[in-house]
């Protein structure tokens, strides 16, 4: 299986240093579970990200640009 540098604890530390919750009305209140779809490429590099499942937000978007910065990793066999 592919791996992040560092193990899974690495990865979500990562995810939550760099996941900038965007800014929202005063009265919005938005919970759920944003899922992205990814291939990790050859190279341990992230490719073909998507939205699997969303939560109609500015969210959607931020999770996935956090998901395309993701520095590559140990590619998978």
């Amino acid at each position: 299986m592919p791996e992040f540098p560092g193990g899974e604890d690495s990865l979500l530390k990562f995810l939550r240093l760099n996941y900038v919750f965007p800014e929202l009305s005063d009265d919005s209140i938005i919970e759920g579970k944003i899922i992205i779809e990814f291939v990790v490429d050859k190279e341990g590099k992230i490719t073909n990200a998507k939205l699997a499942k969303g939560i109609g937000s500015r969210c959607e978007k931020e999770a996935l640009r956090v998901i395309n910065a993701k520095p590559r990793g140990k590619q998978g066999k």
